[in-house]
Parts: C-alpha cells; sequence; structure tokens
C-alpha cells in the first residue's frame, strides 16, 4: 500500500511569508530496524529532488535519530540552507516529541 502525506508549513529559510508545502511518499518501514524511508514527489521547498531514512538507534540512556538524505537544490538555493531546514524541521520534531512525554 502506498502512503502519501501532504504537509504544509513555513520553513526558516523564507521569509516571504508564503506557505511552503510537500508531498511526500512513505517507501519502506522496517519495524525490526525502527527505520524509515520516504521521497518528496512534489512541493515548494527549495529543492527538485529529496529522499531520506530515518533511524532511531539505541544509546546509554535513550536513543537517537540518524536522519540522512540526498537532495538536490532548486536554482538559487544553497544546500547550505536546506541543511539548516532539515536541521530545523528535526528540532522541532524532536521537541515536540519531548513535550508530549513529559505531558
Amino acid at each position: 500500500m502506498t502512503q502519501v502525506c501532504n504537509c504544509n508549513f513555513k520553513t526558516p529559510v523564507d521569509d516571504d511569508g508564503n506557505v511552503n508545502w510537500v508531498k511526500e511518499k512513505l517507501l519502506s518501514i522496517n519495524s525490526s530496524k525502527m527505520a524509515f524511508s520516504h521521497t518528496i514527489i512534489d512541493g515548494k521547498v527549495g529543492f527538485n529532488s529529496y529522499g531520506s531514512t530515518i533511524k532511531v538507534l539505541p544509546k546509554e540512556h535513550g536513543c537517537k535519530t540518524e536522519w540522512n538524505y540526498n537532495l538536490v537544490p532548486t536554482k538559487g538555493r544553497k544546500v547550505e540552507d536546506l541543511d539548516f531546514f532539515t536541521s530545523s524541521s528535526l528540532q522541532g520534531i524532536g521537541k515536540r516529541i519531548t513535550e508530549a512525554l513529559q505531558a
């Protein structure tokens, strides 16, 4: 079964007030390895192609997330801007998870 998700958001690399969006496709889930892969199949976030694998790995006193991705920026964008966007997104997700666990 193919899973597609539509997401609307404001990115830290865009100050023009426009709503950015993506349509993502889930490629695989591996529950035993606590990993999934997805790709962006359409959107307005500053890159032409994007694919990633996200894993949850054990560490002392908890876990850590490993997020590996490949992307091609659109004309006028720098990979560093998109790295910042991706990093900021992951930090925001982590913060919301932590807040939910503390509630």
